[in-house]
């Protein structure tokens, strides 16, 4: 898949670019033409591996969230992508069709309205990580300053939630006192300046200048830009087989075949590379798509379970993106982590080159960065 994102007149379009046996739901692709979706963009134009979507102009999510963000502001954030949830359900569209990359999920900086782009696909091997993603746009997120207590309080909850559930996201919602309005989204977009302080009463504003990056215990009197993570100690409060992060997570990559062109206001864009393993035994291709990727035994949270093999644990180690770098951590694993036949210590990152062997017990892979 290839991305390419323009806005004219003040209109964002967005062009996708299929691989070639890529099938199209002709259901999905009725649905996204009648322009029904409120808060996703629209499907104007479909022809054989191209889709063309076009919506109101907005910047990606991933250069707004460059700017202090205010308590408010983050929890409208957090209703939207509840009600857009809740809009899929509603249409019986998949969760797994959603494009959930922070260069392809757009927010109007008027009226702070996300708008979610819908790939209509027939896929049973697509994943969708919507945990994940709201872990990666706090982690992303520049906080003003001094208030940032209620994100700490809102990763303690995410920390806790093994799997993603909208039912559960909205209560925590309800229970801080923002309610959720299901037909805000059918009805049509919010007015001009609508934050949650508009909404749903006085909340707190922050000074600028704080950037979350981890959550744990708060630490108050940071200076202007001081990062939290260098405040706070990054290993307290983490539960068995959380991986912790040194900077904030980046952008979750696209799948396989996927190579992003991006150009918010018509200039040339910039690919991305992205990494992968081989494994050994089969062959088989695996890419890296998100910046923790978690590997091991178990059904449940692993981004790659190793079949076939009880020598591996059930969270056996994570490789994580630090930009153009890649590390390993292993998570205590009974079995050993080993990169290039030696052992890595327990809960600690160390570099993966490329064209290293890394083995999870005696499962091995080849790495191409």
């Amino acid at each position: 898949m290839k991305f390419t994102v323009r806005t004219r007149n003040r209109q964002l379009f967005v062009r996708v670019r299929l691989d070639s046996n890529t099938e199209l739901s002709s259901r999905e692709l009725e649905c996204l033409s009648a322009g029904g979706l409120s808060g996703f963009l629209t499907l104007k134009r479909s022809k054989r591996s191209m889709l063309e979507f076009e919506g109101p102009q907005g910047v990606s999510l991933l250069q707004s969230l460059k700017d202090p963000m205010s308590e408010s502001d983050f929890f409208y954030m957090m209703q939207q992508i509840v009600e857009a949830v809740k809009v899929l359900e509603g249409h019986r569209l998949f969760l797994k069709n959603l494009v959930l990359d922070m260069r392809y999920v757009f927010i109007n900086q008027n009226t702070k309205e996300l708008l979610f782009l819908y790939l209509p696909v027939v896929s049973d091997f697509r994943s969708v990580d919507m945990l994940g993603f709201i872990q990666s746009v706090v982690y992303s997120a520049a906080f003003m300053e001094n208030r940032t207590d209620f994100a700490v309080q809102f990763m303690r909850y995410l920390k806790e939630e093994r799997d993603f559930s909208v039912e559960t996201l909205e209560r925590y919602l309800t229970e801080k006192g923002i309610r959720i309005k299901p037909s805000s989204m059918q009805a049509g977009m919010f007015q001009e300046g609508t934050s949650l302080l508009s909404e749903y009463g006085s909340a707190p504003y922050m000074d600028e200048g704080t950037s979350l990056l981890t959550g744990a215990a708060p630490v108050s009197g940071l200076d202007e830009g001081t990062s939290l993570l260098k405040a706070w100690n990054p290993v307290s409060d983490i539960e068995d087989g959380t991986s912790l992060l040194a900077t904030p997570p980046s952008v979750p990559e696209a799948d396989e075949g996927t190579s992003l062109l991006v150009s918010n206001m018509g200039g040339t864009g910039v690919q991305q590379h992205r990494a992968y393993l081989i494994r050994s035994s089969t062959n088989e291709k695996i890419m890296i798509y998100k910046d923790v990727f978690t590997m091991g035994k178990g059904e449940k949270n692993v981004d790659y379970m190793i079949t076939d093999n009880n020598a591996v644990s059930r969270i056996h180690a994570d490789i994580l993106t630090r930009g153009t770098r890649f590390f390993v951590m292993d998570h205590g694993a009974t079995n050993k982590t080993y990169i290039n036949g030696i052992v890595l210590p327990e809960h600690a990152e160390v570099e993966l080159p490329d064209g290293a062997i890394l083995k999870l017990a005696n499962e091995e892979f080849v790495f191409h960065a």
